[in-house]
């Protein structure tokens, strides 16, 4: 690796790749440098679409630290934890998209073998990287709100293709891993505390087409976190406090656009509205990814939250069915 670039390849072709790669190619720290798939086709054309010089029909292919520094994992989410392995193992770092995995011991796993191979493992959560977050964070630190009581959240939207690996149970599949794990990943965050309570209700047809949950942590902190792949598209965050409240209309894909205020509601006072400029959240991911593999010191900074955001999703999974 050199001191500045990254040689990455891509393990899989999934949909995710047309927001994530186009991003990837703008950040100077990163070169896409080989793509596979299980079809040599696919991973051929995705190749000439990316301007990606190496295509393999072979995932193995890219376990290779002569050609790789570091490997980006989009594969359907029970194929995290297996593959994720091998490329620690084989000595490349890893973007892994988000859930990391699908139980607590497996992301507890691969962050130790991350850790014992001096490798960086990122869990692909790109909404936490636009600037929104870092309002919310100075607000939250600067006690805009006063102290943390609860966050009420939600990502809502109609699956239209059955066929998706969204409806699929064997591949990781439903609305809780598909997109409840973001509202629950920032509970994770804001809380930073370790949950006492959990407990969730679901609508199931194949997989949970509809969740609702709640998460208490030790140190106090509730959430009440909401989600669908079978209703109208609905995005929001609450964030409130002993003062305030922290309104977020578009927490999940806010992008380029001017479309990401931060509300700060207080009782009794005008609101404060703050317009975040807009930015790609998936640029940022990436070279925030590529900082921290060439930085040992922000290596898998993330690791209690994952592991912790892992075993919330793992419990609510257990729904009554």
């Amino acid at each position: 690796m050199s001191n500045d670039v990254i040689r990455l390849g891509v393990l899989g072709t999934a949909s995710i790749c047309e927001k994530v790669l186009p991003a990837m190619q703008r950040c100077n720290s990163i070169q896409l440098a080989a793509i596979a798939s299980r079809s040599l086709s696919k991973a051929q054309n995705a190749a000439a679409a990316y301007g990606i010089p190496q295509a393999f029909g072979s995932y193995d292919a890219l376990l290779n630290p002569e050609l790789l520094d570091a490997l980006y994992i989009p594969l359907p989410n029970s194929l995290h934890f297996p593959w994720t392995m091998k490329a620690l193992q084989a000595g490349l770092h890893v973007l892994c998209e988000k859930p990391l995995a699908l139980s607590a011991a497996n992301a507890k796993t691969m962050f130790e073998t991350s850790g014992a191979a001096g490798k960086h493992l990122q869990e692909a959560f790109m909404y936490r990287h636009h600037p929104q977050y870092e309002v919310v964070q100075k607000a939250v630190r600067d006690g805009a709100i006063g102290e943390l009581r609860w966050l009420n959240a939600s990502f809502c939207f109609m699956l239209d293709d059955e066929e998706s690996i969204v409806a699929n149970p064997e591949l990781g599949g439903g609305a809780l891993w598909d997109v409840g794990c973001y509202p629950v990943n920032l509970a994770s965050w804001l809380a930073a505390s370790i949950p006492v309570s959990i407990s969730a209700a679901a609508n199931i047809r194949s997989v949970d087409r509809t969740l609702a949950g709640t998460i208490a942590f030790q140190n106090g902190f509730v959430a009440s976190i909401s989600c669908s792949i079978n209703s109208a598209e609905h995005h929001y965050a609450e964030i409130h406090g002993t003062t305030g409240s922290i309104l977020l209309a578009n927490p999940w894909v806010a992008g380029l656009g001017a479309n990401s205020p931060v509300t700060i509601r207080r009782h009794g006072q005008p609101d404060t509205l703050l317009q975040v400029q807009g930015h790609d959240p998936y640029f940022l991911q990436a070279c925030h990814f590529a900082k921290a593999c060439q930085t040992p010191a922000l290596r898998n900074a993330q690791a209690e939250e994952s592991i912790r955001t892992a075993a919330i999703l793992e419990e609510m999974s257990t729904y009554p069915r």
